[in-house]
């Protein structure tokens, strides 16, 4: 953990999903946004899926297609479904 700001380890996935549950999902990247896409994937797939796709809309869109990636096809189209139109439209380009 990160005892500095008393953060949960990324590896410690139960924990991370506690802590990302109630957060705004703008809080939530800047938590995650340090961590490999993998060990992002391995956490939103803890989340609901609604929370999945604020959290996705909030990912620099560089670092996306990586997230898309780890997350497969098929789960990131069930994501997808729930985002809103522009953000689709986004998460596409």
């Amino acid at each position: 953990a990160d005892v500095a700001n008393n953060l949960p380890d990324i590896h410690d996935t139960h924990a991370v999903v506690d802590y990302l549950r109630d957060l705004h999902s703008a809080d939530a990247i800047a938590y995650l946004q340090e961590y490999e896409a993998e060990d992002i994937a391995r956490v939103l797939l803890e989340l609901p899926l609604d929370k999945q796709a604020n959290i996705i809309n909030y990912i620099p869109f560089d670092d996306r297609l990586e997230l898309g990636v780890a997350l497969g096809a098929a789960h990131l189209a069930r994501i997808m479904e729930l985002m809103a139109r522009d953000d689709r439209v986004d998460m596409l380009k």
